[in-house]
């Protein structure tokens, strides 16, 4: 199955009928159908990989590790494909949320450009795995705006047109397909526009993974609780002993049962929990090509479009700091409510969700070794897709003794993140007491 064509439409205009798509009630549209549970152990496992995790970046791992040849088993803390999966945007960017021109300040322009390359890699990675295994999972690429606030004074967007401009020209140095344009359909006022973002059905990609893991003979293990023993490489669950050559961690949950034995105190200290709060809209009669959106006023903040039958859906996600993962009411849901309005006056927020997820103090994933023969992906943040996708083909080429470009810039050691280890370790060492 060839993967869907390049051609990536505007936002604002009406579709055809045929890619029009009902959702089903109260779902996000994209969402697949009930997924079966697994099987316990049964047996003793000794294998060349260890996996623990569920998610998109531990199934995308194992179909790359055992299409080389590698034995590997799949430990889902809980359920395979994961309890909120039904939240996600379920999109693939190469765009980090911070804007290009601050990421330049932050990483300089080296490192910007070798994590944009990063992100450009696994999406084309996406579109390979999908095409090769012939994977319905309703992949399309679709354009996406970094925008000025819909509610920008002449001023405020004067200045931000100037930004803009140099977002979009230092995205362009860093090999993005970025161009500025003076209105952004439907919003209005200055914005960039990205190629190569894409949106699909994650839970539909994440389906064809295990039906292929499981032709494959891996064992794939929901509700896998994994009890350290004195070897770092040596687990017990469900009464039996599971043994790897390798362990790679993939499950945030995880990480802090798990912390006294395989993990250095840096990781934990470079984590920040963070809250991912979704709503769901609907725009009734507003016929919108699928298109993603970002306010330049909170980088945080996603919004996705997409047309289905008698009018569209929007669907916001909005990251927050860690509290009681609950939608406030007062002035910010009056903020979120007249975006939708700018789309369209009788649209309204119907559905809201929320998910904990990790983050790092410097916005970047940690991926890489943590320890002899063990290995972590954590803190993705708002772009688990595209990031989850970037751990899985590190730990392909870490086991195979290949060395990423991009490797260093993730790196759980890196220098940004001891710099915070320096200070906070301390204080979780004497937790720990």
């Amino acid at each position: 199955m060839a993967v869907k064509a390049s051609r990536e439409p505007i936002a604002g205009t009406v579709i055809a009928p045929h890619a029009v798509v009902t959702p089903p009630p109260n779902l996000p549209s994209w969402r697949a159908d009930s997924f079966r549970t697994r099987a316990r152990l049964t047996r003793h496992l000794d294998v060349d990989a260890v996996i623990a995790g569920g998610g998109l970046a531990a199934l995308t791992a194992a179909h790359l590790l055992t299409a080389s040849g590698a034995r590997v088993a799949v430990l889902a803390p809980g359920r395979l494909i994961g309890e909120h999966a039904d939240h996600a945007l379920a999109r693939v960017t190469t765009v980090l949320d911070q804007r290009p021109h601050l990421l330049s300040q932050r990483l300089g322009d080296v490192d910007a450009a070798v994590i944009s390359a990063a992100l450009r890699a696994a999406f084309r990675q996406f579109e390979h795995i999908i095409s090769s295994e012939g994977i319905a999972c309703d992949w399309q690429r679709v354009p996406a705006w970094l925008h000025a606030p819909v509610d920008a004074s002449a001023d405020l967007a004067a200045r931000e047109r100037t930004t803009l401009w140099r977002d979009a020209d230092l995205a362009k140095r860093w090999g993005m397909e970025a161009t500025f344009e003076a209105t952004v359909p439907v919003i209005g006022g200055p914005g960039v526009r990205f190629a190569m973002q894409a949106v699909f059905q994650p839970a539909r990609y994440l389906r064809a993974l295990v039906e292929v893991l499981e032709r494959r003979g891996v064992p794939l293990v929901e509700h896998a609780e994994l009890v350290p023993t004195n070897d770092p490489l040596r687990f017990e669950c469900q009464g039996y002993t599971v043994r790897g050559q390798r362990f790679i961690l993939m499950a945030p949950s995880s990480l802090e049962r798990l912390s006294n034995h395989v993990l250095p105190d840096s990781v934990l200290a470079a984590l920040v929990p963070q809250t991912l709060l979704s709503a769901r809209g609907w725009m009734p009669g507003a016929h919108l090509d699928t298109a993603l959106f970002r306010d330049t006023s909170v980088p945080s903040r996603h919004v996705r479009v997409e047309s289905v039958e008698g009018g569209s859906v929007v669907v916001l996600e909005e990251l927050r700091a860690n509290g009681t993962g609950k939608w406030p009411t007062s002035a910010a849901s009056s903020t979120q409510q007249a975006w939708l309005s700018r789309l369209s006056p009788s649209a309204a927020f119907k559905q809201h969700a929320s998910m904990p997820l990790m983050s790092t103090v410097d916005g970047l994933p940690m991926m890489g070794s943590i320890g002899p023969r063990r290995w972590l992906a954590a803190g993705f943040g708002m772009q688990p897709m595209a990031f989850g996708m970037l751990a899985a083909m590190l730990v392909r080429d870490a086991m195979a003794g290949v060395a990423a470009p991009w490797s260093r810039v993730v790196a759980p050691d890196r220098a940004s993140l001891r710099r915070v280890a320096d200070v906070t370790a301390p204080v979780i060492q004497s937790r720990a007491g």
